[in-house]
């Protein structure tokens, strides 16, 4: 599952019976942190060679062993949860297999964060976001979230660091 809200992460992340927080949401399962074989870092496409669309990945595809059950639930924190005003859209990276996940930017959003960009059509614009700058202003407040289902095992990562 790909969880779009903060408000839905939160408790799908929550181990069960977890009491609530400060803040009214299911206590953060802190201790479930790169357990369980889980490595602490994500796999991403490389952005500068392959451009938006890219791919992020928990562990190694293969670890996503059944074909069509749901093994691991993602979460990509971005500016805001409203998606009319997110810059990526967040989906599935294959039909039978939850270990990736694939993003794109959403056209007018980046165009109204980015105006160098507004007069430059869908395939001109994924290449000029190849533009370090431009990919640090947009993953500056993006971080990815991974959880494990069986275990509820997590793990999280920023790239705008490492880019």
């Amino acid at each position: 599952m790909i969880f779009t809200r903060y408000q839905d992460f939160r408790p799908g992340f929550a181990l069960v019976g977890a009491a609530l927080d400060l803040d009214g949401f299911p206590v953060w399962p802190y201790a479930k942190l790169n357990t369980g074989g889980f490595s602490g870092s994500l796999a991403f496409t490389s952005i500068m060679a392959s451009g938006i669309p890219f791919s992020a990945t928990c562990n190694s595809f293969a670890a996503d062993s059944v074909a069509g059950v749901d093994e691991y639930d993602w979460y990509v924190s971005q500016r805001t949860d409203t998606s009319a005003n997110q810059y990526f859209t967040v989906g599935a990276h294959s039909a039978n297999h939850s270990g990736s996940i694939t993003l794109d930017v959403v056209d007018a959003n980046v165009k109204l964060l980015i105006p160098a960009l507004s007069a430059l059509n869908y395939a001109d614009m994924r290449a000029a976001l190849k533009n370090d700058a431009y990919l640090k202003l947009i993953f500056r407040d993006v971080a990815f979230y991974v959880q494990r289902r069986s275990d509820k095992a997590y793990q999280w990562a920023t790239i705008w660091g490492s880019l």
